[in-house]
């Protein structure tokens, strides 16, 4: 079972992946009568769809919404510094 704060991130990266994917919906809405927003958004929407960053965005934002929360896992390293 997870504590308390694992809980906590998991409820907060849902919401980001879910409320992230709005941003687009919104300037498309808002901007999508100046000709200047469409050039630059088709732009744009062909440089995320090649983007690899992106994609895994929505694969998480998918498994989010259609399945269930993504699985996270935690990696702590501790290095020794000679300062003498």
């Amino acid at each position: 079972m997870r504590n308390d704060n694992g809980k906590v991130f998991i409820f907060n990266l849902d919401a980001f992946l879910n409320t992230s994917r709005n941003i687009t919906f919104v300037l498309k809405k808002e901007f999508n009568s100046n000709p200047k927003f469409q050039s630059w958004y088709c732009k744009k929407q062909i440089e995320m769809d090649k983007d690899e960053l992106m994609k895994f965005f929505v694969k998480m934002r998918n498994m989010s919404i259609k399945e269930r929360s993504p699985e996270t896992h935690s990696v702590t390293t501790i290095g020794v510094t000679d300062t003498g």
